[in-house]
């Protein structure tokens, strides 16, 4: 499950990222952050199911203090993660951690 990053957002994390000398993607890429990920397949009704219970439920607050920046290289093996960069988040306020819209 991930959270899909859009409109002046990209904007924002291409200038930034620009700053730190690593280029825009060329090929088509949806910037996103991971939520979750299954081990194995399961039916799209069950998760259809779950969004559907939890659509008004507020599942806490979550204070971000840190922002990595990450690479993920699939292989046969399973994918390897690498750091590419970090940033300290100073003042952060706290806020909701996930926002459920179905």
């Amino acid at each position: 499950m991930w959270w899909c990053i859009q409109g002046c957002c990209v904007t924002c994390l291409h200038a930034a990222l620009a700053a730190l000398g690593i280029p825009a993607e060329e090929r088509l890429f949806q910037p996103h952050l991971t939520l979750s990920r299954a081990r194995r397949a399961r039916p799209v009704t069950e998760l259809d199911a779950f969004l559907s219970a939890y659509k008004d439920h507020t599942f806490g607050y979550l204070a971000v203090s840190q922002i990595h920046l990450m690479r993920s290289d699939l292989s046969a093996k399973g994918a390897v993660h690498t750091r590419l960069h970090s940033v300290i988040l100073q003042g952060a306020a706290p806020g909701p951690a996930i926002a459920w819209s179905h």
